[in-house]
């Protein structure tokens, strides 16, 4: 190793294999030198166990929401809102030669990449809760990257819940170590996104992914050159929202907020054109 440079670091990536997850680990490709990109193609699995606990009226509420959202073809739209937002980066991995395709993060097949890579560094985006089994198989550390402001929105779905509380300014990403608690441990980098006039929950969402992949090319920089260091974070601040959580009446909620927003936006263009117009 040349004197007075930093060690090389063995660093891989966990993901899924949406529009955000590419950007997010072209982006991190494009910044540093990553040695393999793990991604899960597993399908999401809806917890509905969870959603009948908490009784009938829940249940009926979660379950109208995904007829709702399927009726309007909702996934269509947020794939077409995320492609135009992020780009090319979001169209295809840029390091094909360096991905191994898995089925389930913790499964045999994503802890034998990860054992015979022994990396010093994994970095997760987008993936379901990482088990200790893959979390211990880093050397040095395990980075996340989450798009929703911690320790104030935890958990599922946190570009999605600032709309419904009417709290806009709580937009943005959080860069914090990944330990075996949801989105808990020390934050290394905060940053915030800005909701612009005309944006639907999907663009939302995409601006928090492009902030927060900017910042998180930034946290890993730090930790290859040693300067690495974190916050603890105070958890009786704010909450933790779980996927249970999405019912119908929320997603009404945010849908009007953003109605409304972009009503105002438009009154504000039309006295705009007046004046100039006069």
């Amino acid at each position: 190793m040349v004197a007075g440079q930093p060690e090389q670091k063995r660093i891989v990536i966990l993901t899924r294999d949406g529009p955000e997850h590419r950007y997010v680990a072209n982006m991190l490709c494009a910044g540093l030198s990553i040695d393999r990109i793990i991604v899960d193609r597993s399908a999401r699995r809806t917890r509905l166990r969870r959603a009948v606990r908490k009784g009938l009226v829940h249940f009926l509420g979660k379950a109208t929401r995904a007829v709702f959202l399927k009726m309007i073809r909702d996934d269509e739209a947020r794939t077409r809102s995320l492609e135009s937002l992020l780009g090319q980066k979001a169209q295809t991995f840029y390091a094909s030669d360096r991905i191994d395709y898995v089925e389930g993060i913790n499964g045999t097949a994503s802890l034998e990449v990860l054992r015979q890579r022994r990396p010093d560094a994994i970095l997760i985006y987008g993936t379901s809760v990482v088990k200790n089994a893959v979390l211990d198989s880093a050397t040095d550390i395990c980075i996340n990257l989450h798009t929703g402001i911690s320790p104030q929105y935890r958990g599922t779905a946190c570009s999605f819940w600032p709309v419904v509380n009417d709290e806009l300014d709580m937009l943005g990403a959080t860069i914090h170590e990944c330990t075996s608690g949801v989105d808990s441990g020390p934050i290394f980098e905060t940053v915030h996104s800005r909701y612009e006039p005309g944006d639907d929950l999907h663009r939302i969402f995409g601006r928090a992914v492009m902030v927060g992949a900017e910042a998180y090319v930034r946290v890993v920089h730090r930790y290859v050159a040693g300067t690495l260091s974190g916050v603890s974070q105070d958890l009786s601040i704010g909450r933790e929202y779980r996927g249970a959580d999405l019912t119908i009446g929320p997603e009404l909620v945010a849908r009007r907020r953003l109605a409304r927003l972009r009503s105002i936006a438009e009154i504000s263009i039309i006295g705009q054109n007046d004046r100039v117009v006069r």
